[in-house]
């Protein structure tokens, strides 16, 4: 009696659709528990910034009103907008890795706890790691931007894997590559590179498409306020009506609220596509070696016979 050879076959990955659809689910259900005491920081060094560069602006309009800007002030409000843009990238670093690692024990289905989050988030090889992924998107971004559609998606799971397998620096940015080039079917919709670059333009949608609800109505009131006092200047001579600029900040305050959103929103997202890859190597990785065992398959690296 012979026993007939099978191919070995991997599980099928999850509908894109339904990743998007999952990932969903659990920004509704787990997001608002731990949404102020992640993303707060974030959204507070951000409006803080805004209301610096309001009153270096207000300052400028001011004195080129009256024909005697104040300079030092002006250049003073750049050098305080770049620290804090410096900062707040910074903190989003951390912020990026501790929503990562919450998601992860959300989707794990562990207790996920937002001070575990952070201290993870705060660690020296988990920030260095995440400084180096974040140089070479942005290297890949600079020297061409067709690169970006590689270089960002290949190292989008490097939290993942910091959290789930405790590598640091080249080690879990390698092993990021691997685990979203992992395609055994050859079907460019089942690549994880393919389905990362669409959970991203989703991701990014979402977070222009609510900062667009959000901020409209503070765009629109500005402009009505510069029209209607360029309507009414006496003698052709328009003044800008500086009390406007102030709008600018519930619009930032409300933007960011957006962003952290759709970040909260990818996490999510890839949390579920590093457990789903993993999900499937183990699968084929066990099925291959029960073959092995039972005699139906040959060894790695050995011929059929």
């Amino acid at each position: 009696m012979t026993t007939q050879l099978r191919t070995p076959t991997h599980s099928e990955p999850m509908r894109f659709t339904v990743l998007l659809d999952e990932a969903m689910k659990l920004l509704r259900r787990r997001g608002p528990k731990a949404f102020l005491a992640l993303a707060g920081p974030v959204i507070v060094l951000q409006v803080i910034m805004v209301v610096v560069q309001v009153g270096g602006m207000r300052t400028m309009f001011e004195g080129i009103e009256e024909q005697n800007p104040d300079l030092t002030r002006v250049w003073s409000t750049v050098g305080w907008s770049c620290l804090f843009a410096f900062v707040a990238s910074l903190v989003f670093l951390v912020a990026f890795a501790a929503i990562g690692k919450y998601s992860q024990d959300v989707v794990a289905g562990r207790d996920a706890d937002v001070s575990t989050s952070w201290r993870f988030g705060l660690k020296p090889g988990v920030f260095g790691t995440q400084l180096l992924a974040s140089f070479f998107m942005g290297l890949s971004f600079i020297a061409c931007l067709v690169g970006a559609l590689y270089v960002v998606p290949a190292l989008s799971l490097t939290v993942a894997v910091m959290v789930e397998e405790g590598l640091r620096g080249s080690a879990a940015l390698t092993r990021s590559r691997d685990l979203a080039r992992y395609n055994p079917g050859r079907r460019f919709l089942d690549y994880p590179m393919t389905r990362i670059l669409g959970l991203l333009f989703v991701s990014l949608l979402v977070s222009y498409a609510l900062a667009f609800v959000v901020q409209l109505p503070f765009s629109i009131a500005q402009q009505v306020i510069f029209f209607r006092s360029a309507v009414g200047s006496e003698g052709g001579q328009a003044t800008l009506p500086t009390g406007a600029l102030w709008l600018s900040v519930p619009s930032a305050l409300f933007g960011a609220v957006a962003q952290m959103i759709a970040q909260f929103y990818l996490a999510f997202g890839l949390a579920l596509t590093y457990f789903d890859i993993r999900r499937r190597r183990d699968a084929l990785d066990l099925e291959q070696a029960l073959d092995r065992l039972e005699g139906e398959a040959p060894p790695a690296g050995e011929p059929a016979s």
